[in-house]
Protein backbone atom coordinates (compact mmCIF):
# COMPACT_ATOMS: atom_id res chain seq x y z
CA UNK A 1 0.00 0.00 0.00
CA UNK A 2 1.44 3.44 -0.94
CA UNK A 3 2.48 5.74 1.89
CA UNK A 4 0.37 8.86 2.27
CA UNK A 5 2.26 12.08 1.53
CA UNK A 6 0.73 15.52 1.99
CA UNK A 7 2.33 18.56 0.34
CA UNK A 8 1.58 21.57 2.54
CA UNK A 9 1.72 24.96 0.80
CA UNK A 10 1.02 28.19 2.75
CA UNK A 11 -0.31 31.08 0.66
CA UNK A 12 -1.00 34.77 0.98
CA UNK A 13 -1.79 36.67 -2.22
CA UNK A 14 -0.43 33.94 -4.51
CA UNK A 15 -3.31 33.82 -7.00
CA UNK A 16 -1.10 33.91 -10.09
CA UNK A 17 1.57 31.58 -8.77
CA UNK A 18 -0.78 28.95 -7.34
CA UNK A 19 -2.58 28.75 -10.68
CA UNK A 20 0.69 27.65 -12.28
CA UNK A 21 1.97 25.53 -9.38
CA UNK A 22 -1.00 23.24 -8.76
CA UNK A 23 -1.07 21.68 -12.27
CA UNK A 24 2.65 20.89 -11.96
CA UNK A 25 2.22 19.19 -8.59
CA UNK A 26 -0.81 17.27 -9.86
CA UNK A 27 1.17 15.95 -12.83
CA UNK A 28 3.91 14.91 -10.45
CA UNK A 29 1.46 12.99 -8.26
CA UNK A 30 0.39 10.95 -11.27
CA UNK A 31 3.98 9.89 -11.99
CA UNK A 32 4.86 8.52 -8.52
CA UNK A 33 1.68 6.70 -7.54
CA UNK A 34 3.46 3.39 -6.97
CA UNK A 35 5.14 4.10 -3.64
CA UNK A 36 3.38 7.32 -2.68
CA UNK A 37 -0.18 8.60 -2.62
CA UNK A 38 0.04 12.39 -2.83
CA UNK A 39 -2.34 14.99 -1.44
CA UNK A 40 -2.03 18.77 -1.64
CA UNK A 41 -3.07 21.04 1.22
CA UNK A 42 -3.20 24.80 0.71
CA UNK A 43 -3.18 26.87 3.91
CA UNK A 44 -4.46 30.31 2.94
CA UNK A 45 -4.43 33.32 5.26
CA UNK A 46 -7.55 35.03 3.88
CA UNK A 47 -5.73 36.38 0.79
CA UNK A 48 -7.32 39.59 -0.53
CA UNK A 49 -6.55 38.49 -4.10
CA UNK A 50 -8.88 35.47 -3.74
CA UNK A 51 -6.16 32.83 -3.87
CA UNK A 52 -8.63 30.52 -2.10
CA UNK A 53 -11.08 30.92 -4.99
CA UNK A 54 -8.50 29.55 -7.41
CA UNK A 55 -7.80 26.65 -5.08
CA UNK A 56 -11.51 25.81 -4.83
CA UNK A 57 -11.71 25.59 -8.61
CA UNK A 58 -8.88 23.07 -8.64
CA UNK A 59 -10.56 21.19 -5.79
CA UNK A 60 -13.75 20.77 -7.82
CA UNK A 61 -11.74 19.45 -10.76
CA UNK A 62 -9.55 17.15 -8.62
CA UNK A 63 -11.77 15.83 -5.85
CA UNK A 64 -9.97 14.09 -3.02
CA UNK A 65 -6.54 15.28 -4.12
CA UNK A 66 -6.51 18.96 -3.14
CA UNK A 67 -7.63 20.39 0.20
CA UNK A 68 -7.95 23.94 1.50
CA UNK A 69 -7.48 25.17 5.05
CA UNK A 70 -8.64 28.78 5.33
CA UNK A 71 -7.50 30.96 8.20
CA UNK A 72 -9.17 34.22 9.16
CA UNK A 73 -6.07 36.38 9.08
CA UNK A 74 -2.38 36.45 8.35
CA UNK A 75 -0.58 34.87 11.31
CA UNK A 76 2.86 34.01 9.94
CA UNK A 77 4.55 31.28 7.93
CA UNK A 78 5.38 29.05 10.88
CA UNK A 79 1.86 29.32 12.25
CA UNK A 80 0.47 28.33 8.83
CA UNK A 81 2.74 25.32 8.66
CA UNK A 82 1.83 24.17 12.16
CA UNK A 83 -1.89 24.36 11.38
CA UNK A 84 -1.28 22.62 8.05
CA UNK A 85 0.78 19.85 9.63
CA UNK A 86 -1.91 19.22 12.22
CA UNK A 87 -4.57 19.01 9.51
CA UNK A 88 -2.42 16.68 7.39
CA UNK A 89 -1.75 14.33 10.29
CA UNK A 90 -5.24 14.30 11.81
CA UNK A 91 -7.52 14.65 8.77
CA UNK A 92 -5.46 13.11 5.96
CA UNK A 93 -3.52 10.59 8.06
CA UNK A 94 -0.28 11.51 6.31
CA UNK A 95 2.82 9.40 6.84
CA UNK A 96 5.06 12.06 5.32
CA UNK A 97 4.66 15.81 4.92
CA UNK A 98 6.40 17.96 2.33
CA UNK A 99 6.58 21.67 2.95
CA UNK A 100 7.15 24.02 0.03
CA UNK A 101 6.53 27.62 -1.02
CA UNK A 102 3.60 28.63 -3.19
CA UNK A 103 5.53 31.22 -5.22
CA UNK A 104 7.16 28.85 -7.76
CA UNK A 105 10.59 29.22 -6.16
CA UNK A 106 10.60 25.49 -5.42
CA UNK A 107 10.52 23.04 -8.32
CA UNK A 108 7.98 20.22 -7.82
CA UNK A 109 10.23 17.91 -9.83
CA UNK A 110 12.61 17.91 -6.82
CA UNK A 111 9.96 16.31 -4.59
CA UNK A 112 10.68 12.70 -5.67
CA UNK A 113 14.31 13.08 -4.60
CA UNK A 114 13.24 14.38 -1.19
CA UNK A 115 10.93 11.41 -0.80
CA UNK A 116 13.66 9.01 -1.93
CA UNK A 117 15.89 10.34 0.84
CA UNK A 118 13.19 9.31 3.32
CA UNK A 119 12.85 5.91 1.67
CA UNK A 120 16.63 5.52 2.05
CA UNK A 121 16.37 6.00 5.82
CA UNK A 122 16.17 9.71 6.61
CA UNK A 123 13.58 11.12 8.99
CA UNK A 124 13.96 14.63 7.55
CA UNK A 125 15.16 15.55 4.06
CA UNK A 126 16.07 19.18 3.42
CA UNK A 127 16.12 20.68 -0.05
CA UNK A 128 19.46 22.47 0.00
CA UNK A 129 20.63 25.38 -2.13
CA UNK A 130 24.11 25.28 -0.60
CA UNK A 131 25.48 21.81 -1.27
CA UNK A 132 27.01 20.44 -4.46
CA UNK A 133 24.34 20.40 -7.15
CA UNK A 134 22.18 23.05 -5.50
CA UNK A 135 21.72 26.47 -7.07
CA UNK A 136 19.92 29.81 -6.84
CA UNK A 137 18.65 31.93 -9.73
CA UNK A 138 17.54 35.55 -9.68
CA UNK A 139 18.94 36.81 -6.37
CA UNK A 140 20.83 40.07 -5.93
CA UNK A 141 24.10 40.08 -4.00
CA UNK A 142 22.26 41.68 -1.07
CA UNK A 143 19.72 38.85 -0.96
CA UNK A 144 22.52 36.29 -1.12
CA UNK A 145 24.35 38.02 1.71
CA UNK A 146 21.23 38.03 3.90
CA UNK A 147 20.74 34.32 3.22
CA UNK A 148 24.38 33.52 4.00
CA UNK A 149 24.08 35.32 7.35
CA UNK A 150 20.73 33.67 8.05
CA UNK A 151 22.31 30.26 7.52
CA UNK A 152 25.64 31.00 9.14
CA UNK A 153 24.26 32.17 12.48
CA UNK A 154 22.33 28.95 13.28
CA UNK A 155 25.37 26.85 12.38
CA UNK A 156 27.59 29.00 14.58
CA UNK A 157 25.30 29.58 17.58
CA UNK A 158 23.42 26.28 17.61
CA UNK A 159 26.18 24.04 16.23
CA UNK A 160 23.91 22.75 13.47
CA UNK A 161 25.78 20.70 10.89
CA UNK A 162 23.32 21.68 8.14
CA UNK A 163 24.29 23.61 5.00
CA UNK A 164 20.87 25.16 4.38
CA UNK A 165 19.18 25.77 7.73
CA UNK A 166 16.61 28.21 6.33
CA UNK A 167 15.37 26.13 3.41
CA UNK A 168 11.58 25.97 3.23
CA UNK A 169 11.54 22.89 0.98
CA UNK A 170 11.55 19.75 3.13
CA UNK A 171 10.09 16.29 3.59
CA UNK A 172 9.57 14.93 7.10
CA UNK A 173 8.20 11.75 8.60
CA UNK A 174 5.14 12.49 10.70
CA UNK A 175 6.36 10.35 13.60
CA UNK A 176 9.27 12.78 13.97
CA UNK A 177 7.05 15.81 13.47
CA UNK A 178 4.55 14.68 16.09
CA UNK A 179 7.37 14.23 18.62
CA UNK A 180 8.71 17.79 18.21
CA UNK A 181 5.65 19.87 17.30
CA UNK A 182 4.95 20.97 20.87
CA UNK A 183 8.52 22.26 21.18
CA UNK A 184 8.33 24.54 18.13
CA UNK A 185 7.27 28.04 19.19
CA UNK A 186 8.18 30.24 16.21
CA UNK A 187 5.32 31.59 14.10
CA UNK A 188 7.35 33.31 11.38
CA UNK A 189 10.26 32.30 9.16
CA UNK A 190 12.28 31.27 12.22
CA UNK A 191 10.03 28.21 12.25
CA UNK A 192 12.50 26.52 9.88
CA UNK A 193 15.38 26.91 12.36
CA UNK A 194 13.18 25.89 15.28
CA UNK A 195 12.20 22.67 13.50
CA UNK A 196 15.75 21.67 12.58
CA UNK A 197 17.06 22.36 16.07
CA UNK A 198 14.48 20.14 17.72
CA UNK A 199 14.85 17.44 15.07
CA UNK A 200 18.59 17.37 15.79
CA UNK A 201 18.09 17.23 19.56
CA UNK A 202 15.58 14.41 19.01
CA UNK A 203 18.31 12.41 17.27
CA UNK A 204 16.63 12.46 13.85
CA UNK A 205 18.41 11.20 10.76
CA UNK A 206 18.72 14.27 8.53
CA UNK A 207 19.90 14.47 4.94
CA UNK A 208 20.25 17.29 2.44
CA UNK A 209 19.21 17.01 -1.19
CA UNK A 210 20.43 19.57 -3.77
CA UNK A 211 17.65 21.70 -5.26
CA UNK A 212 17.29 24.44 -7.84
CA UNK A 213 15.83 27.59 -6.27
CA UNK A 214 14.34 30.25 -8.52
CA UNK A 215 13.40 33.69 -7.22
CA UNK A 216 9.73 34.54 -7.49
CA UNK A 217 8.61 36.52 -10.55
CA UNK A 218 5.03 37.33 -9.51
CA UNK A 219 3.96 38.80 -6.19
CA UNK A 220 6.09 40.15 -3.36
CA UNK A 221 8.26 38.59 -0.68
CA UNK A 222 6.41 38.10 2.62
CA UNK A 223 9.47 38.71 4.84
CA UNK A 224 8.77 41.46 7.38
CA UNK A 225 10.79 43.23 10.09
CA UNK A 226 8.76 41.26 12.62
CA UNK A 227 10.07 38.02 11.09
CA UNK A 228 13.70 39.20 11.29
CA UNK A 229 13.34 40.16 14.95
CA UNK A 230 11.69 36.83 15.74
CA UNK A 231 14.51 35.02 13.91
CA UNK A 232 17.10 36.67 16.18
CA UNK A 233 15.02 36.00 19.28
CA UNK A 234 14.56 32.31 18.43
CA UNK A 235 18.30 31.88 17.83
CA UNK A 236 19.11 33.38 21.23
CA UNK A 237 16.41 31.37 22.96
CA UNK A 238 17.59 28.09 21.44
CA UNK A 239 21.20 28.97 22.22
CA UNK A 240 20.33 29.46 25.89
CA UNK A 241 18.20 26.31 25.88
CA UNK A 242 21.08 24.31 24.46
CA UNK A 243 23.48 25.59 27.11
CA UNK A 244 20.99 24.76 29.87
CA UNK A 245 20.49 21.22 28.52
CA UNK A 246 24.27 20.73 28.27
CA UNK A 247 24.77 21.76 31.92
CA UNK A 248 22.08 19.34 33.05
Amino acid sequence: MPSRCCIVIPTYNERENISALLPRVLRLSESITGEWRLYILIVDDNSPDDTSGIVRRFMRENKGRIFLLERRRRCGLGSAYKDGFKYAMEKLKADVIVEMDGDLSHNPSDIPRLLKALSDGSDLAIGSRYIAGGSIEGWSWKRRLISMIGNGLPRLLLKLNISDCTSGFRAIRTYLLSSIMDEIDADGYAFQIDMIYHAVTEGARISEVPIYFKNRKAGKSKLRLKDILEFIWVLLKLRFKGRTRHKL
